[in-house]
């Protein structure tokens, strides 16, 4: 299975997920060289999902635990997402890979008791729920193990979670991002030269908000352009 066929798939779902994220995803879920599985924190209607699938089945085929109440709440007012989800994997072809968990993250972070070596979040978005899903699955990652975080450019609550535990952390490094998704590698203890590569991750990534944040993202200064395209290079 393809890149380009996890794109056809994926797009086939509803979802807020872009392109180059879900290519990301797709990459990150085929390199995964961890014994553990991989774990999504909001899965909604399966977009993210199908490209985690994807990307894992051509990689080691490590299960795909898709963790989402399918309820409605503020920003998802359209009431249970599950049927859809679950025609969406079907029509997929990757249900056999992926193993919904239909509940919260804190009620599956409390049963799951193995490590695992690769966490997607984007469930709630405001910072005690982003803060609590690092909290919950931080623990659980093990040693090199990636954790990725979506919609960390823009809105507050993950963008504060990542800048206080990814970028300033001393547990990891390789850190990069893609559009709105910030995605790092836990290690035991990062070193002087990997926190100040984070920190210029971190100021890169700032420049990008404040574009972002202009509507200036196809008009950008031409070094703008160019340090972006270096540093995406550098993350994949």
């Amino acid at each position: 299975m393809s890149e380009e066929e996890a794109k056809k798939a994926a797009l086939q779902a509803d979802g807020h997920l872009s392109v180059p994220e879900g290519r990301l995803l797709y990459k990150l879920a085929k390199k995964n060289k961890g014994k553990g599985p991989v774990i999504e924190i909001g899965s909604w209607k399966g977009r993210s999902t199908i490209w985690l699938a994807f990307g894992s089945r051509e990689g080691q085929g490590k299960k795909v635990f898709a963790v989402d109440p399918h309820v409605s709440y503020e920003e998802m007012p359209e009431g249970n997402s599950f049927e859809e989800f679950n025609g969406n994997l079907k029509k997929a072809g990757v249900k056999d890979i992926v193993k919904p968990l239909v509940k919260t993250s804190e009620a599956a972070a409390k049963n799951f008791n193995e490590k695992v070596s690769l966490v997607f979040v984007d469930g709630w978005h405001d910072y005690k729920h982003a803060k609590q899903d690092f909290d919950l699955w931080f623990p659980k990652l093990e040693e090199h193990g990636i954790i990725a975080f979506h919609d960390t450019m823009l809105v507050n609550g993950p963008k504060k979670v990542v800048k206080e535990n990814l970028f300033n952390s001393k547990h990891f490094r390789n850190i990069g991002f893609v559009d709105s998704i910030s995605f790092a590698e836990k290690v035991k203890q990062n070193t002087f030269s990997e926190r100040v590569k984070n920190k210029q991750v971190l100021l890169m990534k700032g420049l990008f908000t404040i574009a972002s944040k202009l509507n200036i993202a196809l008009g950008m200064p031409d070094p703008i352009k160019k340090a972006g395209k270096k540093a995406i290079k550098l993350m994949q």
